[in-house]
């Protein structure tokens, strides 16, 4: 997920994170300040090759009318076309993805 100044923090004997988000996609000026637990810091390698160390928090993601938990780690994407990618340890057992097809799920009416 995109995160930015992220600071790792000591609060009554856990780790926690802060880290900043721009929560809606093409906008860089809306920002929300967020805090979470650290479960663990994860290597990870990027799409370029790069290995990098990334804190790691759980969340619950909702998708449709679904929602569960999942482990997220936080990263820079500034120069990435998507500001959050569900990697497949996250869909697993929920849901077939077809890497040819866009956009498929319609909105939930309110």
């Amino acid at each position: 997920m995109h995160a930015f100044d992220v600071e790792l923090l000591r609060r009554k004997k856990r780790t926690m994170v802060r880290f900043l988000v721009h929560p809606l996609q093409d906008d860089k000026h809306t920002t929300i300040e967020c805090v979470a637990e650290l479960i663990v810091e994860r290597w990870v390698k990027s799409s370029n090759g790069k290995r990098e160390l990334r804190p790691t928090i759980r969340t619950t993601v909702s998708f449709g009318a679904e929602a569960w938990p999942v482990d997220l780690t936080l990263t820079s994407r500034d120069l990435m076309g998507f500001r959050m990618l569900l990697g497949r340890e996250a869909v697993r057992r929920r849901y077939l993805i077809d890497p040819g097809r866009s956009f498929l799920m319609k909105a939930l009416k309110p």
